[in-house]
């Protein structure tokens, strides 16, 4: 679930088809090993087409990608959150990876997070390309400006690196965000938020 103005939380059914009324407000067990638009993603590994898909940071980016007609698929969690059991679902592909990356240190980090796990299974590094919002902050904001998928910046993964490299270091957070104080002061305030409408 996504609460506005940023902030995330779990919320599923344990038994939809019996209890569809029933919601549990917690992370469901071996939710790690789940990728937003996962049968999408499977579906491009056996047909072997298009020739990329696209890994952002965030459900609201994938589907502003998928939108245009492209594979995209999102970890959960917030930045940072990507997992081993995630990148597994990868293994095998020889198409091109896009991840893309948010404009901001904790994204770039993110971002090279997620090209190592990646490598880690296989995947060649020059297949993986990091695409950087050329307006805004990411993905979503870059498309809203009226740029399309070629005006992203490009960025090879050893170009990430170095600049992930030349940060300073990170201050962890538990959800991979860091609030402003005034999100935080106002945090009992934030509104829940399911596929983009308010929820009471």
């Amino acid at each position: 679930m996504r609460y506005e103005p940023k902030g995330f939380g779990y919320r599923y059914r344990p038994d939809p088809a019996a209890r569809p009324h029933v919601w549990v407000a917690r992370k469901p067990v071996g939710a790690e090993a789940y990728l937003y638009h996962l049968p999408e993603l499977l579906a491009a590994k056996r047909l072997r087409r298009p020739r990329r898909i696209w890994l952002t940071e965030g459900e609201k980016d994938a589907d502003s990608v998928a939108a245009l007609g492209e594979v995209a698929t999102s970890h959960h969690g917030g930045a940072g959150k990507f997992t081993p059991e995630q990148a597994e679902h990868f293994r095998g592909w020889r198409g091109w990876l896009i991840v893309a990356a948010d404009s901001d240190p904790t994204g770039a980090r993110c971002a090279l997070l997620r090209a190592d796990l990646l490598i880690g299974v296989g995947i060649r590094e020059n297949r993986i390309r990091v695409a950087r919002a050329a307006v805004g902050n990411d993905v979503s904001d870059h498309l809203q400006a009226g740029l399309g998928i070629r005006d992203f910046r490009g960025q090879s993964v050893a170009e990430l690196r170095a600049e992930v490299a030349a940060l300073p270091p990170a201050v962890p957070w538990d959800d991979g965000y860091a609030p402003d104080a005034e999100s935080v002061e106002n945090i009992e305030n934030w509104t829940p938020i399911i596929q983009g409408a308010p929820h009471a």
